[in-house]
C-alpha cells in the first residue's frame, strides 16, 4: 500500500512539475502579449465582434489590404493557443479572476477559493480533483499586474504589482498515470506472490521498481526532446518548418507549414514526408524519392537548398516552393532533417509577368520598321531589333557583347557622336546620313541617339531610319524648284535670244550664199565692180573664212538648240496622251537610231549590243509618244557616250531596255541599263539639275536630262530616278501612269 501511494505520489508530482512548465509558457506568452501592446487578429467566426472592455486608443484597425482586425485579450489568446493543441478535454490553461473582465474570466468554486488564497498572499495553489470520475489536476499562480498590462488595466483601478487574478491549469491525470498501469499490476501481483514465495516476490517487485525508473527517465528525455523541437519551430515560425527523421518520416511540423499544406499537422505528423506531399513532379510524372533534393539530407548529411521544387496539397493542387533541408546529427550519426520552406506562387507569378512583359516589350520593339540598337559606354551591343538584323545579317545572339563598328560598319564615322550624346545625356540627330554596305545600293539615314542615364547603367539607344524615298523626294522637289526658277528666266529671254539668234545664223548663211561663184547674181555685181569672184573665191578659201564661217552656223544652230530646250521649260504640255504599246515604241526609235548614219558613227551604236527586255503582259501605257522618244533618246544616247568615254570601255558594251508592270506602284515602269562606268552619289544627286554636265566643254548643254525630268514628272505625272555603283554601270528607272487601267 506504501509502494502504490508512492507512485500515486510520483504520478502527481510529475503532473503538478508538468502544469507549473505549462503555467511558465503561458506567462511569457502573456507577457510577450502585454510588452508588445497587444496582438491583432482578423474578426472572423472564431473571434465575433464584440464592445472592448476598456476604452483603448486603437480597438480595432484595418490592415493594407483591407482586412478589419481587432485587440485580442489574454484569455482568448490562450483559448486559441490550447484549441491547437488538441480538443477541450485534454490539458487547458486559463485565466481566471474575481472581477472578470469578461465572462470567459468568471471563476467557478474552487478557483474562486483558489483566487482567494492568492490574494492572501499564497504563491500556487494545486489541488486533484475528481470530475466526472476523472481525476484533474488544477494549478493556479497568481497574474500580477506589471508596468505593459497598465495599458488597459489601469483604467480598472490597478498598479504595478496588484494580484488581478490567476492562471490556471488543468490537466487529466490519465495522461501521465496511463504509463505507470503495468508497474501497478506488476507491484499488484508481486505484493500477492510475495506472500505466495516469499523471496521471488520481492524479486520481483525490484525489477518493477527498476522498469518504472527507465520509464520515467525515458519519458522526461522525450519531453526534454518536444521542448527543444518546440523552440527550434518558434524561433523560425515565419515560414513552414517540418522535421523528418533518418526514414523520411515526419516528427513534426508548424502551423505555418500544415496551413500552406491545406492539412492539419496530425495528417503530416508520423507519415513520408515525400510519399505524402513531394511524391509526383508538376507534369503528372512519379518523383523517386532518390532524386528529391530535399530528401536527399538524410542520406548525405549535407544541406540542400533550392527554388525549384513543388508542393502537393490536400486538394491535389500544387505550389512552388524555396527550400533549405538541413540535416540533424547527433554524436556522428544523421538522426533526421529540418526543411524550411517557403510558397514563392505570387513571386513565380511576378517574374512570368515580368517576363511576359519583356516579351511583349521585346515584339513591339522587332515590329517597328527601324532599326533599334542598344549600347553600353564601351559600345558594346545590349539590345538588338529584327530590322537590324535585316539590314546586317547578324541575329541578336550574334550581335550581343560585340562593339558597334564589327556588326554596325556604317555608324563607323558616328562613333564621336554616340559617345558625346551618352556622356553630356542630351539626344543627339544626324539627317540624311549616306551609308555604303559592303553589297547591295547606298541608301540614306537619319540616325537618332538617345542617351541611358539610370543610376547604375549608362548606355544609349540608337534609332535609324532608312530615308531614302524621302531623300529622293526632297531632292525631287529641290529639282522642281530649280526647274521652276529656269522657268521665270527662260520666259523672259528665250524669245530675246531667238531674235538676234537668228540674224547670227541667217547672216552667215547669206554671207556664204554671197560669196559664191555659182549665183549668176554675185558674178554680176563683181564684174559691176571690177572684182574676179572666182580669185576672191580662192582668197577667203585659203584664208579658211568658209570654215569660219560654218563655225559661226554651227555655234549658232547649238545655240538654238539650248534655247529650244530652255522653251520646253516654260510651255505647259497640252498635247493629248494616247495610248502606245512602249516595246514598238522603242523598237521603231531604236531603228531611227540604227538608219541614220551620223547617230551611227558619232555613239558607236554598231559597237554596242541593244538588249531588249518587254514585257508582253504589260498593257498600252497613255502617254505622248513624241515626248517619251526625247526622253529615251537622251537617256540611250548619253549611256552611248558613256561607255566609250572611260578609260577603258568594255570588251562587250550593251544598253539593256526593260518594259514591266510594278505591282507596288501599279505603274508601267522602263528600264535602261548599261555597262557604263556608273556614277558616285555626288553625280546621282545632281544630275536632273539645269545646265549639269560631266561632259567635257562643248560636248553637252546639261539640259538633256533636266528636260527629260521635266517631260517625266511633269507632262507625264511619272517618276525618274537613277541607280548606279562607280564602275558597274548604270539604271535609269522611268515609272508611268497607267490611268484608269
Amino acid at each position: 500500500m506504501w509502494n502504490l501511494h508512492l507512485i500515486r505520489q510520483e504520478t502527481r508530482e510529475v503532473a503538478v512539475n508538468v502544469a507549473r512548465a505549462y503555467l511558465l509558457s503561458d506567462n511569457r506568452y502573456r507577457r510577450w502579449n502585454a510588452l508588445h501592446g497587444g496582438v491583432y487578429i482578423p474578426v472572423d467566426n472564431d473571434f465575433q465582434q464584440r464592445p472592448p472592455p476598456f476604452d483603448l486608443v486603437e480597438p480595432e484597425i484595418m490592415s493594407p489590404s483591407g482586412r478589419k482586425l481587432a485587440l485580442a485579450d489574454h484569455a482568448f489568446m490562450m483559448d486559441q493557443v490550447y484549441e491547437l493543441s488538441g480538443p477541450a478535454k485534454d490539458i487547458r490553461g486559463e485565466l481566471k479572476s474575481l472581477d472578470p473582465i469578461s465572462k470567459r474570466g468568471e471563476a467557478n468554486d474552487w478557483e474562486r477559493a483558489a483566487l482567494e488564497a492568492l490574494a492572501n498572499g499564497k504563491k500556487e495553489v494545486g489541488e486533484l480533483l475528481e470530475i466526472n470520475n476523472e481525476q484533474v489536476v488544477f494549478l493556479m499562480r497568481p497574474f500580477v499586474i506589471e508596468e505593459p498590462c497598465l495599458k488597459c488595466h489601469a483604467q480598472g483601478g490597478y498598479a504595478v504589482g496588484d494580484i488581478r487574478g490567476g492562471i490556471s491549469v488543468r490537466m487529466p491525470l490519465e495522461k501521465f498515470g496511463i504509463a505507470h498501469q503495468a508497474q501497478l499490476k506488476m507491484l499488484q501481483w508481486g505484493h500477492l506472490l510475495w506472500w505466495l514465495l516469499g523471496v521471488l516476490g520481492i524479486s520481483l517487485s525490484y525489477l518493477g521498481m527498476r522498469s518504472r525508473v527507465y520509464e520515467r527517465e525515458k519519458a522526461e528525455a522525450a519531453l526534454e526532446q518536444l521542448r527543444t523541437r518546440q523552440e527550434q519551430i518558434l524561433s523560425a515560425a515565419g515560414e513552414g518548418i517540418y522535421g523528418v527523421d533518418s526514414k523520411g518520416i515526419t516528427t513534426f511540423v508548424n502551423p505555418a507549414a500544415a496551413k500552406m499544406l491545406g492539412r492539419e499537422p496530425e495528417e503530416l505528423i508520423g507519415r513520408s514526408q515525400h510519399a505524402t506531399i513531394h511524391h509526383t513532379k508538376p507534369d503528372g510524372m512519379p518523383y523517386p524519392e532518390e532524386e528529391c533534393p530535399i530528401s536527399a539530407a538524410v542520406h548525405d548529411g549535407k544541406i540542400h537548398q533550392g527554388t525549384d521544387e513543388w508542393y502537393i496539397r490536400k486538394n491535389g493542387s500544387t505550389f512552388p516552393v524555396d527550400f533549405i533541408s538541413t540535416p540533424l546529427i547527433e554524436k556522428g550519426a544523421i538522426v533526421g532533417a529540418v526543411v524550411t520552406f517557403a510558397d514563392i506562387s505570387e513571386r513565380k507569378k511576378a517574374e512570368e509577368d515580368m517576363a511576359q512583359a519583356q516579351h511583349y516589350l521585346q515584339n513591339i520593339i522587332n515590329a517597328m520598321p527601324s532599326i533599334l540598337i542598344g549600347v553600353d559606354m564601351q559600345g558594346r551591343i545590349t539590345q538588338w531589333n529584327n530590322e537590324a538584323t535585316k539590314v546586317t545579317d547578324f541575329t541578336p545572339e550574334e550581335a550581343h557583347g560585340k562593339l558597334l563598328e564589327e556588326v554596325c560598319p556604317m555608324l563607323i564615322d558616328n562613333k564621336p557622336e554616340i559617345k558625346d550624346a551618352v556622356e553630356q545625356q542630351h539626344v543627339r540627330k544626324l539627317e540624311s546620313v549616306y551609308c555604303t554596305p559592303q553589297e547591295g545600293e547606298g541608301y540614306y539615314t537619319d540616325i537618332i541617339i538617345y542617351p541611358l542615364g539610370l543610376e547604375d547603367y549608362k548606355g544609349a539607344v540608337i534609332r535609324i531610319d532608312n530615308v531614302t524615298e524621302r531623300v529622293i523626294m526632297e531632292d525631287r522637289l529641290v529639282q522642281s524648284e530649280k526647274i521652276t526658277s529656269v522657268v521665270g528666266l527662260v520666259e523672259g529671254m528665250a524669245h530675246e535670244i531667238n531674235n538676234p539668234l537668228g540674224g547670227i545664223i541667217q547672216g552667215a548663211q547669206n554671207v556664204i550664199r554671197r560669196l559664191s561663184p555659182e549665183l549668176a547674181k554675185n558674178v554680176e555685181v563683181a564684174a559691176e565692180h571690177g572684182v574676179d569672184l572666182v580669185k576672191v573665191q580662192s582668197y577667203i578659201t585659203d584664208r579658211q573664212i568658209p570654215k569660219f564661217l560654218e563655225g559661226i552656223r554651227s555655234s549658232g544652230k547649238r545655240a538654238a538648240d539650248i534655247v529650244s530646250y530652255m522653251l520646253q521649260f516654260s510651255q505647259v504640255h497640252q498635247a493629248p496622251k494616247e495610248l502606245r504599246n512602249l516595246g514598238r515604241l522603242f523598237d521603231s526609235l531604236l531603228d531611227s537610231f540604227m538608219v541614220n548614219e551620223e547617230y551611227r558613227k558619232r555613239y558607236n551604236f554598231d559597237r554596242i549590243e541593244l538588249i531588249k527586255e518587254y514585257d508582253p503582259g504589260l498593257p498600252e501605257v497613255p502617254c505622248i509618244s513624241s515626248e517619251i522618244e526625247q526622253v529615251m533618246r537622251n537617256i540611250i544616247r548619253n549611256a552611248a557616250q558613256a561607255i566609250f568615254n572611260q578609260e577603258n570601255p568594255p570588251a562587250e558594251p550593251k544598253i539593256i531596255l526593260r518594259t514591266r508592270y510594278e505591282v507596288d506602284t501599279k505603274m508601267a515602269l522602263i528600264e535602261v541599263e548599261d555597262n557604263g562606268p556608273g556614277m558616285d552619289e555626288a553625280v546621282q544627286r545632281r544630275i536632273f539639275e539645269p545646265f549639269f554636265t560631266t561632259k567635257p566643254p562643248g560636248e553637252g548643254t546639261g539640259l538633256g536630262l533636266a528636260v527629260s525630268y521635266f517631260l517625266i514628272t511633269v507632262a507625264h505625272q511619272g517618276t525618274l530616278n537613277v541607280v548606279s555603283v562607280p564602275g558597274k554601270g548604270a539604271i535609269f528607272l522611268i515609272r508611268l501612269p497607267l490611268g484608269k487601267q
